[in-house]
């Protein structure tokens, strides 16, 4: 996930200056921004998700100093288990959005390269 972040980060860094040196407006900017933001809950989401699972293992180890027992039914493994598989899951899923979102953002890029060229050609530049 921290890819990701890094990713936009990047990217949204390139499309402020690439747009703003050529004027081209802040759409494509701001799309990529929104499509950052849309993914930092998921991304969150993940990461807490990561943290308790490690913590129901830590305090599943019967030599842990919590002593957890576990809830109703089940035991402390079960929980820890439960967590991780909800874990994997949760993380298979935010990164099939992440991919969609990056392939998203990628468009956007090519879409400015792509106007980028246009006007470096117009202008007899080279491209």
């Amino acid at each position: 996930h921290a890819l990701v972040v890094t990713y936009f980060m990047g990217t949204g860094r390139w499309l402020e200056e690439t747009c703003n040196a050529y004027k081209l407006g802040n759409d494509w900017q701001q799309t990529s921004k929104n499509l950052k933001w849309k993914m930092y809950p998921a991304m969150m989401t993940s990461l807490l998700l990561l943290i308790t699972a490690g913590a129901f293992g830590a305090a599943a180890d019967p030599a842990s100093p919590v002593n957890f027992r576990g809830f109703g039914p089940l035991t402390a493994a079960q929980v820890h288990l439960v967590f991780v598989s909800v874990t994997i899951a949760v993380n298979l899923a935010v990164n099939f959005w992440e991919f969609i979102a990056l392939t998203r953002n990628g468009q956007l890029v090519n879409e400015v390269l792509g106007r980028v060229r246009q006007i470096r050609i117009e202008r007899g530049l080279e491209v």
